[in-house]
């Protein structure tokens, strides 16, 4: 317990300096610890302390951004825009299939996928096959940088299209996902549950609506008191 207070201490002196990037890296490799440790699969699933910091980080990151990047260029559309912002897209594994599902499921809205890439990289030729055979589809690949610079690069986006709604598919380690979606954009967002084995990022962050797709879910949101 005594590292773990450590490690957040350690944490919150980043911030407090405007470290933001090591910061977010500090999170990011703490919660590559855990989950990578045996004891620790299926009996630690989130942490408040972790979200919180990663919450503050978003928020002094977001506040500190000049207006929207003019070379994001997104096509006019009338439609109603959704957002999903994920970590790493890929064949293997459940969520980018279901993300399919969502935009399937809506073909009157645009969809956008914003991949923050902190999962490693995208099998992009594989995902650039699904773009030509769903309409109103568009998927967006942060660029490489910094962790400050991909959480700057998504605030910005998200600023400058204005989603009806995002959808958060992290994964258990994206501390810049994470961070990217705070209170103060003023848009709506859920944090889909789909990593409940291990601790994941974003579990407690209580602004979101959380989308449970199990019974376990549902029972742990309810039991730490999340939405």
């Amino acid at each position: 317990m005594q590292s773990v207070i450590e490690k957040i201490h350690n944490i919150e002196i980043l911030i407090a300096a405007g470290k933001l990037s090591d910061a977010l890296a500090e999170i990011r490799d703490h919660v590559e610890r855990v989950i990578t440790e045996p004891i620790c699969v299926g009996q630690v699933f989130a942490s408040y302390e972790l979200d919180l910091l990663c919450q503050k980080i978003g928020t002094i990151n977001l506040a500190g951004l000049s207006s929207p990047l003019d070379e994001l260029v997104f096509e006019e559309c009338q439609l109603e825009t959704v957002v999903y912002l994920v970590s790493k897209l890929q064949r293997t594994g459940g969520h980018s299939r279901l993300v399919q599902d969502f935009i399937v499921a809506q073909p009157q809205k645009r969809h956008i996928v914003i991949s923050t890439e902190i999962g490693g990289p995208s099998d992009k030729e594989y995902f650039k096959k699904i773009i030509d055979n769903i309409k109103n589809l568009s998927i967006q690949y942060v660029p490489n940088g910094s962790l400050i610079e991909k959480l700057s690069w998504i605030q910005l986006v998200l600023l400058k299209i204005r989603p009806k709604h995002t959808y958060l598919f992290n994964h258990h380690q994206d501390s810049v996902a994470v961070s990217a979606l705070v209170p103060d954009l003023g848009m709506d967002a859920s944090f889909c549950h789909h990593g409940d084995h291990h601790l994941c990022l974003g579990v407690c962050i209580n602004h979101l609506t959380h989308i449970d797709f199990h019974p376990m879910g549902s029972l742990l949101s309810r039991s730490v008191g999340f939405k």
